[in-house]
């Protein structure tokens, strides 16, 4: 596993292809993120991929139970389905928890389709926690000659806390 940043020539290219769906979806831009890939050293396949940015939620509704003005955003966690069960989704997972806390966060949040029952489950098994539910989450559902089509989903907000406690 490595940050995009290691390679700049890909994270160009990687930057461009999701800035428009980094501001359509937030309105913030695409500078405070970081891209973690997991590649098959044999081939250099790209096997798994997840995004960790900095969220600004005071003027989100329904982010204030949060407790925090910005808060690190992990999402779009995927891994190539014949990879998948090897740990490789786990560690993207691990990787943006210690950048979080490197960048000196106590908490991670992520947002996931209500429907995906499989991916709630993992996160579950890695201690987020449900905090809400938000329906004004737009995710691109395919193109017209007009552009992307965006239409909104509900989404379940999780968060995990990644203080260490020694009690």
């Amino acid at each position: 596993i490595f940050q995009l940043g290691d390679d700049p020539a890909l994270c160009a290219k990687v930057a461009a292809a999701i800035e428009s769906f980094t501001l359509r979806q937030y309105g913030l831009p695409n500078d405070e993120q970081e891209i973690f890939l997991a590649t098959n050293r044999r081939t250099g396949e790209l096997v798994g991929c997840v995004f960790l940015k900095r969220l600004k939620t005071k003027d989100l509704p329904g982010y204030d139970v949060l407790d925090a003005a910005d808060i690190p955003l992990m999402e779009s966690l995927a891994v190539n389905p014949k990879y998948s069960g090897q740990g490789i989704g786990s560690r993207l997972v691990k990787e943006c928890e210690n950048l979080a806390l490197k960048w000196g966060y106590n908490k991670l949040l992520l947002q996931v389709y209500v429907e995906n029952a499989g991916a709630i489950k993992f996160y579950k098994k890695r201690k987020y926690k449900e905090v809400f539910e938000d329906n004004r989450i737009q995710r691109p559902v395919g193109s017209s000659i007009f552009g992307i089509r965006w239409t909104e989903f509900n989404h379940k907000v999780m968060v995990k806390n990644l203080s260490k406690s020694f009690f």
